[in-house]
């Protein structure tokens, strides 16, 4: 049977996960998360208050459908997110590429329409001078 510090533990790292789904993820209402968990909102209410520790289940439902990292839950190491894993991240890596890039070009397209504007502009102020010089003499 589990401590009572083991249950206090898991709870409080229960709990801090439970606020992050809410306050990060969007979870407005328990219910979602209840049903994420696989157990009902009573169920979740007495994880919440710490009349129940969370089942090998519940735990299992949360690692399938979050970002939850289970050692974090379980031991208190590590981050209480999974880390991304190095396709994953080369793939977020690869997008951050890309946008920036894309905001590059962006801004090189911009400053080249510049570029040609103020050509035009010189031509223009050229062929005035032009004329300018010629009913001066």
């Amino acid at each position: 049977m589990p401590s009572k510090e083991f249950k206090a533990e898991i709870n409080k790292r229960f709990s801090l996960f439970f606020n992050y789904l809410q306050d990060e993820k969007g979870f407005v209402r328990n219910t979602d998360i209840a049903k994420l968990m696989g157990i009902s909102i009573q169920s979740l209410s007495q994880l919440l208050s710490g009349d129940r520790i969370i089942t090998v289940e519940q735990m299992s439902n949360l690692v399938k459908s979050t970002s939850i990292n289970i050692e974090w839950l379980l031991t208190g190491a590590g981050t209480m997110l999974k880390e991304l894993k190095p396709q994953k991240a080369a793939i977020k890596n690869h997008i951050d590429n890309n946008i920036d890039l894309s905001k590059i070009i962006e801004e090189k397209d911009r400053l080249w329409n510049l570029v040609e504007e103020l050509r035009e502009e010189k031509h223009e102020l050229k062929n005035e001078l032009t004329l300018l010089k010629g009913k001066t003499k």
